[in-house]
């Protein structure tokens, strides 16, 4: 009987590869020499429906990030399927994102605030949190 796992340990590793590869390769060997950031994209999603793709969704979603940071958005969009495109839409919501928190700090630490404090998105005081807390140490206590 064989072991139901080893395609999906052999698919990751086989991701692994790609997500080192693709950082190790120079942008001219990915882009135009031999075309090997094509040929890794037009493999990995070459099926509308890769189980592996969706089991292993983190390493794939790295394997893009290097890949949109090396060769550039326009590249990998013009090779990646339209299936499959809404997961680099994801990957760009993402970078803007925290590309927009650390700006939010930047401006918060230069105005003298403190950013954690600021991250606190309920507005709750010290007084209040430590109330809270007291109340569950009480009722832990109790039960």
């Amino acid at each position: 009987m064989k072991d139901r796992n080893t395609p999906h340990e052999l698919a990751r590793s086989v991701l692994q590869f790609l997500k080192i590869a693709s950082s190790i390769l120079d942008e001219g060997i990915l882009k135009t020499e031999g075309d090997i950031g094509k040929l890794m994209l037009e493999n990995l999603f070459q099926f509308k429906t890769n189980i592996h793709v969706k089991k292993h969704r983190l390493i794939v979603r790295k394997i893009l990030t290097r890949l949109i940071r090396r060769c550039g958005l326009n590249f990998v969009t013009r090779i990646m399927p339209e299936f499959h495109r809404p997961m680099l839409a994801y990957i760009e919501k993402q970078k803007r994102k925290s590309e927009n928190k650390k700006e939010k700090n930047k401006l918060l630490a230069l105005m003298g605030g403190n950013p954690e404090t600021a991250m606190k998105e309920d507005g709750d005081s010290e007084d209040e949190i430590s109330s809270d807390e007291e109340m569950v140490h009480n009722d832990l206590a109790k039960g």
